[in-house]
């Protein structure tokens, strides 16, 4: 199964296959999308889930420049990384207003394989690096949620039973917390998220120790 989907977008079909081909040499957890036309492309894009974007910018009717402005423009796909990839517009000009437009990357042809392959192994590990934040984010919410009710100044109107059920959760927090950590460290995956299970580990602990402070010092 694909863990990967990225489209290629070129007027010319020998282009496309070429591309085509290198990819699958390269990479076996890709779904390799083409578009032969800025409007294919964008219909692409409305229909699938897009990883990655490699866009030639010399096409007829619709160019690179504008396929990516409109792509760049819409809140569902704003955040899809967009390399252009050209034979034409390899002036620094060219390239600024590419970048200006908020492509990820310009490249020129013909292509440097190695180079290509290098900034594709890039990008796909920084969305990794976002799918494992978003999926600790999405497991953690719950627990993050429940944290954030508790005020760090805990009210005299608490009573014994509820400081009880905030202790527990608390405790349950940190634990499950410690774990996670755990495991992020000795599992071979971005470490990128460990300051977040810290931060929220020592922010349970802060609420747990406030509230065993004003259960001793009475309600």
């Amino acid at each position: 199964m694909a863990k990967y989907n990225i489209l290629i977008v070129d007027d010319n079909k020998n282009n496309l296959i070429s591309l085509h081909a290198l990819l699958e040499e390269y990479f076996n957890d890709l779904e390799i999308f083409e578009a032969n036309s800025g409007i294919n492309a964008l219909s692409v894009i409305l229909k699938n889930q897009i990883d990655l974007i490699i866009l030639d910018i010399q096409m007829s009717q619709m160019d690179g420049f504008e396929t990516a402005k409109f792509i760049l423009s819409r809140p569902k796909t704003r955040d899809i990384p967009i390399v252009f990839l050209t034979a034409a517009y390899k002036s620094e000009e060219f390239k600024q207003k590419g970048l200006a437009l908020g492509a990820t990357d310009y490249l020129t042809k013909p292509i440097n394989t190695e180079q290509l392959i290098r900034k594709i192994q890039g990008y796909l590990r920084s969305i990794d690096k976002k799918r494992d934040k978003q999926m600790f984010e999405a497991k953690n919410k719950p627990a993050l949620k429940k944290a954030s009710h508790v005020s760090k100044d805990i009210t005299p109107k608490l009573t014994k039973d509820l400081i009880k059920e905030l202790e527990v959760s608390l405790k349950t927090i940190i634990s499950y917390g410690e774990k996670l950590r755990i495991e992020v460290v000795n599992l071979d995956v971005s470490k990128d998220c460990l300051p977040t299970i810290k931060k929220i580990i020592a922010e349970s602990q802060h609420l747990l120790d406030s509230l065993r402070k004003k259960s001793k010092t009475g309600l």
